[in-house]
C-alpha cells in the first residue's frame, strides 16, 4: 500500500502563461486537462448487460422539448454562475467537421499536466429526452478538434442538476475525453417519487446502450467505446460502481467522487453495496472529502468504497473540502439539496483538483499511461490538501 500526504499549491489555476486563442477562451470556463492513449483492447464484448437493462422501467425526466427538436449547442452555457458578458463565449471552431469515413483515427494523446488546462477547445451539446430515442436528457462535453477520443459517462448526485457539473466536465473534456452527463430524473428538490438505486442503475445502463450508436454524430468526433469509463458523484458514484459490476470488462475504469452508499434517508452501514466485496474488472478511483457531513455520512461514504473494492484502487481524500465543492460556484439551482452540505468558501481549487485527479486516473487506466499512474500516487503541487493511498 502506498500512502502520501500532500500540501496545497499557490498556483492561480490559469495553467501557465499566455496561450492560443482557444486556451484564452477555455480559461473563461474554468477548464484544465489532457489525455493519453492506450493500445486498443479490441472490439468491445457483446452488450449483454446493457441489453438486459433495456427492458427496465423508464425513469421519468424533467419536461423536455418535443422529441423531434433539433440538438441544441450551448455556445454560451452558464459556467460557474457566470452570465451575460462573463459567460463562456462561442468558440471559433464550435462546429467541427464530422470525422472522415474509413479507418478510425488514432486515439488522442495529450501532454498537459493534469492540474493545468488541456490543449483542446471544447463545446457543449445538449440532447433532449426522447430526441432520436435518447432515454433521458444529456449534456455532452466534447473536444472540437476532429479526432478519436475515449468516452466517460458521468452520473450526477441525488437531486443535483447535471448542469452544475459543467465546469468540472469541461475541464476533463479539454484533455481529450468525450464526457456525457445524463439527467436521470427531475432535479426538483423533492426526494419523493424518485427512482430506487436499482432503477437508476438500470436506466443508466440504458443510456450507455443508446450512446454506442448515437454519440459520435452528436459529438462531431470519433468516439472510442473500447476506451470507456464510468464516473459519478455522491449517489451517482454508487450508480457508477453498480454499472461497473454489471458491465465487467466492457468498461476500463470507474471514478467515484465522494460516493454515498445510501438509498434511503438514513445511513445503514453494511446494508448497502459496500457490505460485500466489490470485485471490479477494472481499476477504480475513490475520491473522498473530509467535510462530507450529512451529505456523505460516516459509515456510508468513500471509506467504505475504498475498503470494499477488490481491484487496483486509489483513495484520494481532500480533508478540508466538502461534498459539493467540485460543482460550479452558483448552486441556486440545487436549492436545499446543496445548502445542507458544508464546504470550502472557494470551490475553484477543488474543481481543479478533482479534474486533475480524474484525468490522471483516466489516462492511467484507459490509456495505459504509466506516467499518469505514477503522478496519481503523488500528485505534485495540488491546489488543495490531498491524502493518497493505493493498493
Amino acid at each position: 500500500m502506498l500512502v502520501a500526504g500532500l500540501g496545497c499549491s499557490e498556483d492561480d489555476g490559469d495553467g501557465g502563461g499566455a496561450g492560443s486563442e482557444a486556451d484564452a477562451q477555455r480559461r473563461r470556463v474554468d477548464a484544465a486537462f489532457d489525455a493519453a492513449p492506450r493500445t486498443d483492447r479490441g472490439a468491445p464484448p457483446a452488450d449483454a448487460a446493457l441489453d438486459a437493462a433495456a427492458d427496465a422501467a423508464p425513469v421519468a425526466d424533467a419536461a423536455a422539448p418535443p422529441a423531434d427538436a433539433a440538438p441544441v449547442v450551448d455556445a454560451a452555457a452558464q459556467i460557474d454562475g457566470a452570465a451575460g458578458p462573463d459567460a463562456a463565449a462561442p468558440r471559433a471552431d464550435a462546429a467541427p467537421p464530422a470525422p472522415d469515413a474509413g479507418e478510425p483515427a488514432p486515439l488522442y494523446r495529450g501532454v498537459a499536466p493534469p492540474f493545468e488546462l488541456g490543449s483542446l477547445a471544447t463545446r457543449l451539446v445538449t440532447v433532449a429526452a426522447g430526441q432520436d430515442g435518447a432515454p433521458v436528457a444529456l449534456r455532452i462535453w466534447t473536444p472540437t478538434v476532429p479526432g478519436r477520443y475515449p468516452v466517460v459517462q458521468f452520473q450526477h448526485g441525488f437531486l443535483v442538476p447535471h448542469g452544475l457539473y459543467d465546469p468540472l466536465l469541461d475541464r476533463i473534456a479539454g484533455h481529450g475525453f468525450v464526457v456525457v452527463a445524463p439527467q436521470m430524473y427531475p432535479a426538483d428538490g423533492i426526494p419523493l417519487g424518485k427512482p430506487t438505486i436499482e432503477e437508476e442503475t438500470a436506466a443508466a445502463l440504458t443510456v450507455a446502450r443508446w450512446l454506442r450508436p448515437s454519440l459520435a454524430a452528436r459529438a462531431g468526433v470519433e468516439v472510442a467505446f473500447d476506451h470507456f469509463a464510468l464516473a459519478g458523484h455522491s449517489r451517482g458514484g454508487q450508480v457508477a460502481y453498480r454499472m461497473a459490476l454489471d458491465l465487467g470488462d466492457e468498461a476500463g475504469a470507474v471514478v467515484a467522487l465522494d460516493p454515498v452508499d445510501q438509498s434511503g434517508p438514513v445511513c445503514a452501514p453494511g446494508a448497502g453495496l459496500t457490505g460485500m466485496p466489490l470485485n471490479l474488472a477494472m481499476p477504480a478511483l475513490v475520491l473522498g472529502t473530509g467535510r462530507g457531513g450529512a451529505c456523505a455520512p460516516a459509515g456510508c461514504n468513500h471509506v467504505q468504497f475504498w475498503e470494499a473494492t477488490q481491484a487496483a484502487v486509489w483513495h484520494v481524500v481532500t480533508p478540508e473540502n466538502g461534498h459539493m465543492d467540485m460543482l460550479q460556484d452558483d448552486l441556486a439551482a440545487c436549492g436545499l439539496t446543496c445548502a445542507f452540505c458544508p464546504g470550502a468558501p472557494n470551490r475553484e481549487p477543488m474543481r481543479r483538483a478533482t479534474a486533475g485527479i480524474t484525468v490522471a486516473m483516466l489516462r492511467g487506466a484507459l490509456l495505459d499511461d504509466a506516467d499518469a499512474r505514477a503522478w496519481l500516487d503523488a500528485p505534485p503541487a495540488p491546489p488543495v490538501s490531498l491524502e493518497v493511498e493505493s493498493r
